[in-house]
Order: structure tokens, then C-alpha cells, then sequence
């Protein structure tokens, strides 16, 4: 363990996934063993955040642990001969299976679902941690009681003015009644 925030990483660990052991001797994992997991898992979170959209600081420092843990029992039990069976047969009519992700990514997913999530909900956008503003440009056919929810007005040169096709307050879809152009 080479600082302070590794046997704080450690600590962690040992309180999430108590049934692996991490000694010297006779422990599921060596100290050094650790280490290694622990610089995969680094790398492997960031990763994870940056294809997410997540920002790294968007994750506190018990969050980031945690994942790390996740990541860390996630690896580990990869190495495990018995992650390559997806189904066992423990007797006549007795059998499980499992799907493609171990437990700990399962619950790595969960955690980090719901950061992606409370972000998109408090509009941070795209990691790039600032709030999404509102342009509003007012439309000349309906001025000043509508708005358009960007900074491109919307004219055409037909008779009909400013953007015969507009979309009401709160977006259309295809699926509104009175757009079916598919």
C-alpha cells in the first residue's frame, strides 16, 4: 500500500466484501495483489465516468471509493475459474445460472446509474459540469407571449412567415396528435 487514501481504499473493501481477505499469507489477496487491483480499478472508473458523461468530481470521496471497491471484487472474481461457468447443475432438477456481470458490477452499475441520473436531473450537462441556459428568442407571430427554446430563429421565406412547423412550449414529438409525417 503505497498512501494514505489506498489503505483508506483498503478499509473499505474490507467492510463491503469482508469474504475476501487481503494478507501477507493465506489471504485471498497479497497487499501488493491489492495495489495492482487497485490501479486497474483507477483506470478502469475513469473510463467508466468519461463514457458516461459523468465528471470525476461529480463523485464523492465515498462514492468513489466504493466503485473502486465494486471494481476491485468485480476483478477479482473474474480471475475466479468458476466465472467462466454461466450455469451449474447441483443435483437431479436442482440447477442456477447467471447472467454475463458478477455481483460486484452489478452493483457498480446501480451506483453509477444513479449518479448519471441525479445529474441529468439537477441539468448538468454532457460532464461538463455548468447548468444548461435557456436562450429564448422571442418569435415575431406570436410576440411576446411564446418563446423558442434556442438561438437560431426560425424564418422562412414562404407566405407564411416565421416557422409554419413550430413546436409548442414543451417540445413535439411525433407520436403528438396532428404530426403524423411519418
Amino acid at each position: 500500500m503505497a498512501d494514505d487514501e489506498d489503505e483508506i481504499v483498503l478499509s473499505v473493501f474490507s467492510l463491503y466484501y469482508r469474504y475476501l481477505s487481503v494478507e501477507e499469507t493465506g489471504g485471498d489477496m497479497t497487499p501488493t495483489g491489492f495495489g495492482v487491483y487497485l490501479a486497474f480499478a483507477r483506470d478502469e472508473l475513469s473510463r467508466q465516468l468519461s463514457s458516461r458523461g459523468i465528471p470525476e468530481d461529480a463523485l464523492t470521496e465515498n462514492e468513489e471509493r466504493i466503485a473502486l471497491c465494486h471494481l476491485i471484487a468485480d476483478n477479482f472474481e473474474m480471475g475466479n475459474p468458476d466465472y467462466s461457468f454461466r450455469s451449474q447443475s447441483q443435483a437431479p432438477g436442482v440447477s442456477f445460472s447467471r447472467g454475463e456481470d458478477t455481483g460486484p458490477r452489478l452493483a457498480l452499475n446501480k451506483l453509477l446509474d444513479s449518479i448519471e441520473l441525479d445529474i441529468k436531473r439537477t441539468g448538468v450537462s454532457g460532464g461538463r459540469g455548468k447548468s444548461i441556459a435557456m436562450v429564448q428568442i422571442a418569435d415575431a407571430k406570436k410576440y411576446p407571449k411564446r418563446f423558442k427554446r434556442t438561438d437560431i430563429p426560425s424564418w422562412d421565406t414562404s407566405e407564411s412567415g416565421f416557422d409554419a412547423d413550430e413546436v409548442s412550449d414543451h417540445g413535439q414529438s411525433i407520436y403528438d396528435p396532428g404530426n403524423n409525417s411519418w
